[in-house]
């Protein structure tokens, strides 16, 4: 049984193939549908439409025998532009004009829970050790989810993956070098040796919707981020600054 996992987005997507349980491949999209307007929509039409052509004569999917599952988009609560959703309804539209395998379309909800509940780790980037692309990643666990779902059994390939490593690369202020050393405690500062046994686990609402960083070092965000406007305080200094500079 093959599976086709496809992680959607007009900037940012990506597929993943998988075999019997085990990767055969996985790449980024390089012509994602992301303009509307008459000539790009066109053009870019076209290049998708032929990327996504060559990606299914490579995959060699069989009706009856394999499946295609397309992530849903769904307007989250730092919300979502209307054109991201168009594209990728129009996207999904070409994907069902070219074959005529199974398309099954699943919320990030579905399939994240599963590897939490079954793994304790739904972010498929740490899952992998940060072997893929974060959105290549996303694509290859959805795969994952449906062939264990249909086979009833545990993946060999997943295995490999197990236990999963605790990640210092989860906090965006020590993996960009911004973090101070008081950031996981409250007595002050720390030396950098003992820093990554003080972090927090994932608190995904702990995020800048905005510049989309984010941190685990909920001391450190509390002080940063502003929950009416779901934005850091990095974020909103840039802002200010950019309004002085009009006036």
């Amino acid at each position: 049984m093959k599976i086709l996992g496809i992680d959607s987005g007009i900037e940012n997507m990506a597929w993943g193939l998988v075999r019997d349980g085990k990767l055969k491949s996985s790449s980024r999209f390089e012509f994602p549908i992301n303009n509307m307007k008459p000539e790009a929509f066109a053009k870019r039409v076209r290049l998708f439409t032929s990327e996504m052509q060559k990606i299914l004569n490579s995959a060699k999917l069989k009706s009856g025998q394999d499946v295609i599952i397309f992530e849903r988009f769904m307007t989250r609560r730092f919300g979502g532009k209307g054109i991201i959703i168009e594209c990728i309804n129009v996207m999904l539209g070409i994907l069902t004009q070219l074959t005529d395998v199974p398309i099954i379309i699943i919320p990030a909800s579905t399939w994240k829970n599963h590897f939490l509940k079954k793994y304790e780790e739904n972010d498929m980037e740490v899952f992998f050790n940060y072997s893929f692309d974060p959105h290549v990643a996303d694509a290859i666990g959805m795969a994952f989810y449906h062939w264990e779902k249909e086979a009833g059994e545990d993946s060999p390939y997943l295995k490999k993956y197990l236990p999963i490593k605790p990640s210092v690369g989860r906090c965006w202020w020590k993996a960009n070098n911004q973090c101070t050393g008081r950031a996981c405690v409250k007595d002050g500062p720390i030396k950098e040796a003992k820093l990554c046994d003080k972090y927090d686990e994932v608190n995904k609402m702990k995020k800048c919707g905005r510049c989309k960083h984010f941190s685990d070092c909920k001391s450190h965000m509390n002080k940063r981020f502003n929950t009416r406007s779901y934005s850091c305080s990095d974020y909103e200094e840039k802002v200010r600054r950019k309004r002085k500079r009009k006036r």
